[in-house]
């Protein structure tokens, strides 16, 4: 599915790519709508492409409860450690959807907490800390699985 995804961005991008060129040589009106459609129709692809991506990725539900770290392909994902880089222990897609849905879109109040928790002396103080920063209640699925980065990084048990 991923596949098919990405021929269709690639078409997305060569159909914008032409109208651009179009528009950049002779601006025109009836151009607009079909610009918005086809990045419209790109940015809905990509966001398909992120989702899938990260589905897949993220580990199952029995890996966490086993305690297993999470695998992709033949590699496995090593968790967060205290002596580790918190920072490092977030993927790009989790940073994107931590920003947007902790932190109000804003991507520098997302990095300076993420380097205030990875001073914090304790897991605890660095779930007050998030809690603090951040406007989602405690059933939001992006503030669980951060919560699940804290409890990796801090050795807690899940």
């Amino acid at each position: 599915m991923e596949q098919e995804l990405l021929t269709t961005i690639e078409q997305d991008i060569q159909e914008l790519r032409i109208l651009m060129d179009s528009y950049s040589i002779r601006p025109d009106q009836a151009l607009n709508a079909p610009l918005l459609r086809c990045a419209g129709l790109l940015k809905e692809h990509a966001e398909q492409l992120s989702g899938e991506l990260d589905a897949r990725l993220r580990p199952s539900v029995e890996e966490i409860s086993r305690g297993e770290e999470p695998a992709v392909g033949n590699q496995r994902i090593p968790s967060a450690s205290r002596n580790g880089n918190l920072r490092k222990s977030i993927s790009l897609n989790d940073s994107f959807r931590f920003t947007h849905e902790l932190f109000g879109g804003n991507s520098s109040l997302m990095n300076r907490v993420v380097d205030q928790l990875a001073e914090t002396p304790s897991f605890e103080e660095a779930c007050s800390l998030l809690a603090a920063r951040t406007s989602a209640d405690e059933d939001n699925e992006a503030r669980m699985d951060f919560m699940e980065l804290l409890k990796k990084y801090f050795n807690q048990s899940a």
